[in-house]
């Protein structure tokens, strides 16, 4: 049988699922990447995870999230989760710019879309959630990446990229971790590596600024500034932490669940061409995580998962490239079921592998 998923853990999640396969009360906290329109291809795990799986939930869950993966969360979190990720999904798919969109019209659009899916309603139901607790990382700006100038921004991100490649934990001289949490949540800030990280209160005044913070691309889009609560200019969270190399064996009991868009892992966003640097195995040793095949991936328009070059490659053609994301869409979903068939089945524990096989 062809598989269109590889599902991957940790040590002690890859001994706790081939002993007693996945429930949803395993998983003590959920994780959201960054990666703007790679987010399509996880909607199918999302509505059959959060629609089904965990639909009649009731053990507490961290939903821990960085630019897009807030985006999702914020959705999810939502009192008819399918319906909010489904509204979600359309409207980001058919969001469309100017032919050279510049910084204000990037970010102006990404607050509409917030705006279209998290109404006041679905806002305070997040933050009283009955089992879900947000949390969304960004990057608070130091010295002159305060600046939304391409001249300031020019030698502020060289000097952090080629400081990063010394070590990670340089990035402190440009960039503090601030993390937005639902006050509810008892996620340990110290645990939080490399960068010094402070907790913010997420409240109706902030959230919608927190998510477009999070996921506010440097020279694309606008900072943030001053979000009630706190103060400074804030960028996205991906800068810091892109796909995640956190201890998330020790922010919580239980298992992490991770869908992911392909089957590799790169800590920060400055990381990406740093090939040999990637996250810690032993900070990975609670996690399930799932991602498409790569064959999977090869069948897609274009053979590749959506990214941003998509919206200037179509810049001409917008309903060009709408029709080429909805087919993903649509795709995606043969993946959420493949993931649940599998859970329930039983079969997750003879498919499952080593995660260390990408770290």
């Amino acid at each position: 049988m062809r598989m269109n998923i590889v599902i991957r853990a940790g040590a002690r999640a890859l001994a706790h699922i081939r002993k007693n396969g996945l429930r949803d009360d395993d998983i003590d906290l959920f994780a959201g990447a960054s990666g703007g329109p790679k987010c399509l291809i996880l909607n199918g795990f999302d509505r059959e995870i959060f629609g089904s799986w965990f639909k009649n939930r009731k053990k507490e869950l961290h939903m821990l999230g960085s630019s897009i993966g807030c985006y999702r969360i914020a959705a999810l979190a939502q009192r008819d989760p399918v319906g909010a990720v489904t509204r979600f999904i359309e409207r980001y798919a058919i969001q469309s710019y100017s032919q050279k969109p510049g910084p204000r019209e990037i970010s102006d659009e990404a607050r509409a879309i917030i705006s279209d899916y998290v109404d006041d309603e679905a806002l305070r139901y997040i933050l009283e959630h009955p089992f879900m607790r947000a949390s969304f990382i960004t990057a608070r700006c130091r010295g002159i990446g305060a600046s939304d100038s391409f001249v300031a921004l020019a030698p502020f991100f060289g000097a952090a990229y080629a400081a990063n490649r010394v070590s990670r934990k340089a990035l402190n001289l440009f960039f503090e971790r601030v993390l937005f949490c639902d006050p509810r949540a008892r996620l340990d800030t110290s645990l939080f590596p490399d960068v010094s990280t402070r907790a913010a209160e997420l409240t109706t005044e902030n959230f919608h600024s927190a998510i477009l913070a999070s996921g506010a691309i440097p020279f694309a889009m606008e900072r943030v500034n001053d979000i009630p609560g706190t103060r400074g200019s804030f960028r996205d969270g991906g800068i810091i932490d892109y796909h995640f190399d956190l201890p998330f064996d020790r922010m919580v009991d239980g298992l992490t669940l991770y869908p992911h868009f392909f089957d590799e892992l790169v800590p920060g966003w400055l990381d990406k061409k740093i090939r040999h640097r990637k996250p810690s195995a032993a900070n990975y040793r609670n996690v399930v995580f799932v991602a498409p095949t790569r064959e999977f991936i090869s069948r897609l328009p274009n053979g590749k998962v959506p990214d941003r070059s998509d919206v200037a490659a179509y810049i001409n053609d917008t309903e060009g490239r709408i029709a080429l994301w909805r087919k993903v869409i649509e795709a995606s979903r043969e993946l959420g079921r493949e993931f649940m068939e599998s859970v329930n089945s039983g079969r997750i524990a003879g498919l499952i592998r080593p995660i260390e096989e990408i770290l």
